[in-house]
């Protein structure tokens, strides 16, 4: 993908372009950094109501610009997420005009999704997939082996939501 920076107004956005087109991976609202701008970011986190019980561990397979994780590592005291990126230009930037930065519960890793959840040992009580490649999921996280391994690293009664856009072929 090639990726667009863009600040309008108080707005600054995360783009990828594929072809002709962009698509917008995450907005933040200066003036309101906490808060998530664009709707998909808030249907995520709606996951939470489905977890019973004190949520420890996220996993998130797709940073953007890291406004999903950071609102809930922000908003769930105590709660440690780790964070696979494929891209190191997507962590770069993240960092740079978002504020996202690796830290002892946030710990971000330069790591294709699939392999990361395959390789750790760790439990998640909730699971997060919002990796794409412009308009489209990567296929190799679309298969039954990959949610055979998302499986395997939830915790009893743990969750996973996926940001699926309605035009996803």
């Amino acid at each position: 993908n090639t990726i667009f920076v863009q600040k309008e107004g108080p707005f600054i956005s995360l783009n990828f372009g594929y072809r002709a087109n962009r698509y917008t991976e995450s907005v933040m609202d200066l003036s309101r950094p906490g808060e998530l701008v664009v709707p998909y970011t808030r249907y995520m986190t709606s996951a939470l109501a489905f977890h019973q019980g004190k949520v420890e561990r996220i996993a998130l397979v797709g940073l953007g610009g890291g406004r999903t994780i950071s609102y809930l590592t922000a908003s769930l005291p105590g709660v440690i997420a780790d964070v696979a990126e494929l891209d190191p230009a997507v962590i770069s930037l993240a960092s740079k005009y978002f504020g996202v930065n690796s830290t002892e519960r946030l710990r971000i890793h330069n790591q294709d999704g699939r392999v990361f959840l395959a390789r750790t040992k760790e439990k998640f009580d909730l699971v997060l997939l919002d990796a794409y490649r412009g308009p489209f999921v990567p296929f190799h996280l679309t298969t039954q082996e990959f949610y055979r391994v998302v499986k395997s690293r939830l915790r009893e009664g743990g969750v996973v939501a996926q940001n699926v856009e309605p035009t996803t072929l």
